[in-house]
């Protein structure tokens, strides 16, 4: 899998005893195929793990380098959590291919309380996972709700959906007109932004100003970045404002 990506993508390998075969995105947060093929040519990898779009940059990948891998013989996940801000999805190839499943979760659209997730692929391929699923599934009421909002209550989440989509243009845009700030492109309702300054120092002043954001800049090609949420629109003009007055004190 790329880094930086989900580290829970790791975290199972670890704790299934495998081994972990990270490969750096390029300085445009975007694959590097030829590291791709040679990690693929040296470890022979049984999965590949692919975000999309990513978690934490937020950009979709490359479809193209995404296929290629999966050409080599790599059985291919595609994690789709965000889809519903991007647009774009692998669906089709998981339901025609044996080498692609994609995974879906309904948290991120206003229903992360009924820990709901779904995995989709060829009927045979689903039949195998399913063989190895643990007895601990999602309760009857959980399964119940996903499907009464997916069937009956879908325009309450589209409509939900478009506010983010406006909300993030309108906040990249703005943030992007404060001087010393750049914003990353994001398909997802978060996005990247990077300072002239330590993430940490920035991140800790706008916690004094009430507003809490994820300091990044630990992972790989992410020096000086923050990630933001896109929340309702009074709270990003909140955000908005604590960042100009951040960056006004610390110029």
């Amino acid at each position: 899998y790329p880094v930086p990506t989900f580290p829970m993508y790791g975290i199972c390998a670890t704790a299934l005893g495998r081994e972990k075969v990270e490969v750096p995105l390029k300085e445009d947060l975007d694959l590097d195929l030829e590291a791709l093929l040679r990690a693929v040519e040296e470890k022979r990898p049984s999965l590949a793990f692919f975000s999309y779009p990513n978690n934490p940059t937020g950009n979709c990948f490359r479809e193209d380098a995404i296929k290629r891998v999966r050409q080599e013989g790599v059985f291919t996940v595609i994690d789709e959590a965000y889809y519903h801000f991007s647009g774009r999805t692998f669906l089709t190839d998981a339901l025609q291919r044996e080498y692609t499943v994609v995974l879906r979760t309904l948290s991120k659209i206003g229903l992360a309380g009924l820990r709901v997730g779904v995995l989709i692929a060829k009927e045979e391929i689903a039949g195998e996972i399913n063989k190895l699923r643990l007895p601990f599934n999602i309760t009857y009421p959980s399964q119940a709700i996903a499907k009464l909002m997916l069937e009956d209550f879908y325009p309450i989440i589209e409509e939900h959906v478009q506010m983010v989509l406006r909300e993030r243009e309108r906040l990249m845009r703005e943030l992007s007109n404060i001087e010393g700030v750049k914003v990353f492109p994001s398909d997802a309702n978060f996005f990247l932004f990077k300072t002239p300054y330590p993430a940490s120092v920035v991140h800790a002043e706008l916690i004094k100003e009430g507003v809490l954001v994820r300091d990044v800049s630990y992972l790989p090609n992410l020096e000086n970045c923050l990630r933001v949420s896109v929340g309702f629109p009074e709270e990003n003009d909140q955000f908005l404002q604590a960042m100009q007055r951040v960056m006004k004190r610390l110029c």
